[in-house]
């Protein structure tokens, strides 16, 4: 009975069409970045937020094409986030608390329902629900939107990666390899990975 009302409530949060995408790291802390992919291919790092409309056509349009390029091995994509006002950051931080397993499933109740809780007089209670729907109790919730250590973190790779790469809007996309170093602004798919093909090689084979 409790899994099917978990189904169920996956559903109303809009957390039944989950995309196939390459898997993170299990032992993920909530202090790491989301990395997908290793070795030393061109490092893709992708600047997004809950709360940056754009950034929602971007993880629905642009994204699962960059993740190819993680399943083919030429590209490793870091997603950083910016998290400028308090319920992108309580986004933020549920979704590093939660496993590492729900990362993509709360990212995409975020985004396929930004409308309903950004325009939401009360979004917590919204935004919380995402991460109840996917196993966390009321105690883990707020322990983690407690956690000072972790949100400073937060703060602090989204300020210092922004600074090293001159990140200015979002969703920006940073290729770096081998010293060599473009940043892709928008959403316009085409033009994005034309760009990466002409300037670092990269291609949906």
């Amino acid at each position: 009975m409790k899994k099917i009302l978990l189904i169920c409530a996956m559903f109303l949060f809009g957390l039944g069409s989950v995309q196939a995408k390459p898997a993170l790291n299990a032992d993920l802390r909530p202090e790491q970045l989301r990395v997908y992919g290793d070795g030393n291919p061109v490092s893709l790092y992708v600047f997004t937020s809950y709360s940056c409309p754009h950034c929602a056509v971007f993880h629905k349009q642009v994204l699962p094409e960059l993740m190819t390029f993680v399943e083919q091995g030429q590209a490793k994509i870091t997603l950083v986030e910016m998290p400028y006002e308090v319920r992108a950051m309580t986004g933020t931080a549920l979704a590093r608390c939660l496993p590492a397993t729900e990362y993509e499933s709360f990212s995409d109740a975020m985004f396929d329902n930004q409308r309903v809780w950004s325009q939401s007089a009360n979004p917590k209670p919204i935004i919380t629900g995402y991460a109840k729907a996917l196993g966390m109790s009321d105690s883990q919730i707020n322990s983690c939107l407690a956690n000072k250590a972790l949100l400073k973190k937060i703060t602090e790779q989204r300020d210092n990666l922004s600074g090293l790469y001159g990140v200015t809007g979002m969703p920006t996309i940073v290729a770096v390899k081998d010293g060599k170093k473009q940043s892709f602004v928008g959403t316009d798919a085409p033009e994005i990975l034309n760009g990466l093909k002409s300037d670092f090689g990269l291609q949906i084979r």
